[in-house]
């Protein structure tokens, strides 16, 4: 049902993990480990089982990026699959950093690397070449879109634009194109009159403040926004008001 997947879950700097790839002495390609094989069976695996027809309407996938400026290109994105029947409960992570290179019009914002705490010597360390990354994200992204699950974003128009920018930038194609996808920061303006934080629509719609890590961690935002996704869909002013510009 689903194209190949990679998974791994990574919460905070100190464990920030390339994916699991190796980068070699003779090119910047890195090469799969046999610890990122595995976690990419498990990711297929896990949402190959999930996403059958008849639970595509429960099952979600939830992405997230954090970026080098408001203008791109991104340095980490992070991926959930979870089940709107399961309180939005991960059965599937991944995250990804990617190298950075200064492309002219988009370069490196300490303003950015205050908030998300990614340093650029943190993705030559251990961050997979901005190629490689975009087009293992292709392949999820094309199991998601055949799988017809909902993919989910708080603010999903600023992720699909960073990913596109960032593909095509490289010379690569857009990632993002015609998803079935919601908003989650749309979301929020309809049901409770104005764009929330992430975490503070988690607050608004779980009754209380989440524990799930550090935010602006693609990962742990992603794990955010799924609890507050299957939270939020069962009402008619959130699902109606989801709908990604």
């Amino acid at each position: 049902l689903l194209k190949k997947m990679t998974g791994h879950a990574c919460h905070n700097d100190t464990c920030r993990d390339p994916c699991a790839f190796e980068t070699t002495d003779e090119e910047d390609e890195p090469d799969p480990t046999e610890e990122e094989e595995v976690q990419r069976a498990s990711w297929f695996k896990a949402l190959g089982e999930a996403a059958a027809p008849t639970s595509v309407d429960d099952v979600f996938v939830v992405i997230d990026t954090e970026t080098a400026s408001l203008k791109g290109p991104v340095v980490q994105v992070g991926l959930v699959a979870a089940r709107i029947s399961s309180g939005g409960e991960p059965f599937a992570r991944y995250t990804c950093l990617w190298k950075y290179r200064e492309v002219a019009g988009h370069k490196w914002d300490k303003r950015a690397e205050g908030i998300h705490g990614i340093s650029k010597d943190t993705l030559e360390d251990r961050g997979v070449s901005v190629r490689h990354g975009v087009e293992a994200l292709r392949e999820i992204l094309d199991g998601v879109r055949n799988s017809e699950v909902t993919l989910v974003a708080h603010n999903y128009s600023f992720d699909a634009r960073m990913l596109n920018t960032t593909a095509i930038i490289n010379k690569l194609p857009p990632l993002l194109k015609s998803e079935r996808s919601f908003c989650t920061m749309q979301a929020s303006r309809r049901a409770f009159g104005k764009r929330l934080r992430n975490e503070d629509l988690y607050e608004k719609l779980i009754g209380e403040k989440h524990t799930l890590g550090i935010t602006h961690d693609a990962l742990v935002d992603a794990e955010i926004t799924a609890a507050s996704y299957a939270a939020g869909i069962t009402s008619r002013d959130f699902a109606c008001g989801g709908e990604a510009p």
